[in-house]
């Protein structure tokens, strides 16, 4: 009886501690992406998202509203992000002309996710 305790209790505290590790990596992994992220001037798109804290799907509607700058080059399938346009984006700085457009483009967006 009690070798049946002792093993579930074993048990039960293996498996948290196994859940604790993988946490611990995914924190790590994390903190190394955003510190990563602070030294680097050109962006991916999952980068840019992160930098944001913004969705991948947002990004691409942003882009296809130009109201983000990227680079790509012709006949290349991904986009790239300036650290400075990802900054100016935040700021309210970047290339929206119009604030009440640009405040209608979110809203609508904002709804679809």
């Amino acid at each position: 009886m009690d070798t049946i305790k002792f093993n579930q209790r074993f048990d039960t505290i293996e498996s948290k501690f196994e859940m604790f590790i993988k946490d611990q990596e995914e924190f790590s992994k994390k903190i190394l992406l955003k510190l990563s992220l602070a030294s680097k001037q050109l962006y991916t798109k999952p980068e840019a998202a992160e930098f944001l804290g913004l969705n991948e799907k947002y990004i691409d509607q942003l882009t296809h509203h130009k109201k983000l700058k990227f680079l790509k080059r012709k006949g290349q399938k991904f986009k790239y992000f300036r650290k400075e346009d990802l900054e100016d984006y935040i700021l309210g700085t970047g290339k929206e002309d119009d604030d009440d457009d640009f405040e209608d483009f979110e809203n609508d967006i904002l709804q679809k996710f």
